[in-house]
This record gives structure tokens, sequence and C-alpha cells, in this order.
């Protein structure tokens, strides 16, 4: 919704679908232990887990998230990861490795400012293991997005990811949970693949 400029008024999203202008936008296609589509985010590891506890809290709106990133952060100190692009290979102890193709999760974490539905790229966002007062820290600023001083940080685009874990960990795709036993994806953009309304000045 924010990706899109979507975040308008019941009255504003009428207006929209009465102007009926539209535009393609890409989808990740992924498959492996499990297997589909998604719009904007699937999320591995520290960032599926935090999903799922925040669908089961009562809390609402943004502090949700907040909750399921803290505990998630207490309950998952990382694992091995092999994360694959073109050519490329990473292989550390990760906490997290998200695989972008808009802006934003949960409302308010802001995990790849450069991201663009429309330019079929990627953008992996992926952090270390590290201590956990800097993972507490991260989370706080990551209203912001990612900044250059934090280390562990790894931020690149690719048209194909592909990540495997020792272990399996949960995962997210598009803020619904898909998954707590899942240890290989291979995710690929698919370009204009969904045609979508939007506000005639995105």
């Amino acid at each position: 919704v924010k990706s899109l400029n979507l975040n308008k008024s019941l009255p504003e999203c009428l207006e929209i679908i009465h102007q009926n202008y539209s535009t393609a936008i890409d989808l990740i296609r992924y498959e492996g232990d499990a297997e589909g589509w998604c719009a904007n985010t699937i999320g591995m590891g520290v960032d599926g887990l935090a999903n799922h506890y925040a669908h089961q809290s009562s809390l609402k709106g943004r502090i949700r998230y907040y909750y399921g990133a803290l505990k998630a952060i207490l309950k998952f100190r990382g694992c091995r990861m092999e994360i694959k692009t073109e050519g490329l290979s990473y292989e550390d102890d990760f906490v997290m490795a998200t695989i972008c193709n808009g802006k934003w999760e949960g409302g308010s974490f802001l995990v790849a400012p450069n991201a663009d539905l429309k330019d079929g790229i990627l953008n992996v966002l992926s952090i270390k293991k590290i201590p956990l007062p800097l993972l507490i820290i991260y989370l706080l600023r990551f209203r912001w997005g990612p900044a250059n001083w934090m280390r562990g940080i790894k931020a690149f685009t690719s048209e194909r990811i592909e990540v495997s874990t020792s272990v399996p960990v949960t995962v997210h795709r598009d803020g619904e949970h898909l998954g707590t036993g899942i240890r290989h994806l291979k995710c690929t953009v698919a370009n204009n693949a969904l045609n979508v309304l939007i506000p005639k000045n995105y």
C-alpha cells in the first residue's frame, strides 16, 4: 500500500477506483520448500518470526510488529545461511534475509528504501549475527531504513536470489505466515506480472 502510494482515506481510494488508472508491477516468484507468488517482501529468520509473533499477539496497529520483532530477536539468534545471486555466493551466520520488491514491511520498517515495484529487480537485505543490544538498536532505527554505520548489514540487488539455511527457519511472504520449517527458497522477479489500480500521481 505504501509503496504504491495507496495509503489514502476510504473516499480517496474510491476515487482511485473510479479513475481506473492502472500500471503493471513486478511480482516475486518463490520455489523450493514452499512455492507461490508475492508482491512485497519475503522475510526469512528474525523477519519471518517477528511477523509470526505479531499475528499471534492481541495488540493492534504498528505496536504489534515492534512487539513481534523484539520477541523474535530474543528468540532467534541466527544460523548459517548461504545466499546466492547471479555468479555470487555469500555464506555466513545471519539472523535474517529479506527479499524485497517493495520498500516497507509492517507499515513502519523501511527495509529497502531503493526498491521499485516496476524495475525488474529484487532488493535484498541481510543482517549477520551481531550482539543483541546492537540488533535492538537496529530495530528501532529501521523506521528510517538501513544506515551506513550499521555493521553486519548487506544490501544488494539481483534478478534471482537463492537462500539456504543450516536449520529450519520461519518465513513470511507479504505479511502472511509461510512456515516454520523452511530451509531453502529460490526467488525470481516476474517483470510487469500484475496490473494494479494506482493514483494518477504515482
